[in-house]
């Protein structure tokens, strides 16, 4: 073989192994990026589904806390007519209460006039049959 075509040969060689060293280097450069892209994708992923189970964990607890005040609200408002009912029929009591206390008093009144009366008249007439005397 001839030293020529040895050189050349040698020459190309060398020149293709330093162009496979850097499509290698290439390709593994951008190989370890995809990768670290991968892993990042994979790491943002976990975190959209942890935040997407905490969303719906505070979806459920807002639920719940709705219906617990809608609930609420409903006992709320029972409440409200009841005390209104017990008002009413205080009221109505306190009213009869009235109307009997204010009825005893007057038959009270009457009784006592009519007592008076009859006293009065028993000694009108003891002074009439004193002065007949």
């Amino acid at each position: 073989m001839d030293i020529d075509f040895l050189n050349s040969y040698t020459e190309v060689l060398t020149e293709n192994f330093d162009a496979v060293l850097k499509q290698n280097l290439m390709f593994q450069t951008q190989l370890k990026i995809v990768q670290k892209q991968k892993e990042e994708k994979e790491q943002l992923q976990n975190n959209l589904n942890e935040t997407m189970m905490e969303i719906e964990r505070l979806n459920q607890i807002v639920s719940q806390q709705q219906s617990d005040l809608s609930k609420a609200e409903t006992l709320k408002l029972k409440f409200l007519k009841s005390q209104k009912n017990v008002n009413q029929k205080s009221q109505k009591n306190l009213k009869s209460q009235k109307n009997v206390k204010q009825k005893f008093l007057k038959n009270l009144k009457l009784k006592f006039l009519k007592n008076v009366n009859q006293k009065s008249q028993k000694n009108l007439k003891l002074k009439f049959l004193k002065n007949e005397k």
